[in-house]
């Protein structure tokens, strides 16, 4: 599924903004992706909010150990089309698709200033909806204040 992702957001940010390759490989951002994730699964909705004391995405960012330079997005998909499961293709396409849609989700993902991403998903009690979290950062992000 990382792979899969990384292929679509990589072709995305080719193709719109001539971005270089995206880097995933961060345990640290895909905890703090995750952790959003399954809080929206279990809210049932798409949110950058969380509980107290991780609201924001700088407190859960502060949690793993990083700066609060970073930014998150959200986006859901159906986990699958009638009787037939999605496979990773169709349900990354749908998230990243979601976030080309509206002009500020889109203009974070297509943002040159932003290097690393962290990836964080989960499914919701009843497997009807696969929600996400992208958590955006550079450099910067590894500086603690």
């Amino acid at each position: 599924l990382y792979g899969c992702l990384r292929d679509i957001v990589d072709a995305a940010r080719a193709q719109y903004a001539y971005c270089p390759p995206i880097k995933m490989d961060n345990i640290m951002l895909d905890s703090a992706a995750t952790m959003q994730a399954e809080y929206q699964a279990y809210k049932e909705e798409r949110t950058v909010e969380n509980v107290a004391p991780y609201r924001t995405t700088e407190q859960r960012l502060k949690k793993y150990g990083l700066g609060t330079r970073g930014t998150e997005l959200t986006s859901r998909a159906k986990a699958s089309l009638g009787a037939e499961e999605y496979c990773y293709y169709d349900l990354c396409l749908e998230w990243v698709k979601q976030l080309l849609k509206n002009a500020k989700t889109a203009a974070v993902l297509l943002d040159r200033q932003y290097t690393y991403l962290g990836f964080g998903y989960a499914f919701d009690q009843y497997m009807k909806y696969a929600y996400a979290s992208f958590v955006f950062a550079n450099d910067r992000a590894y500086l603690r204040q």
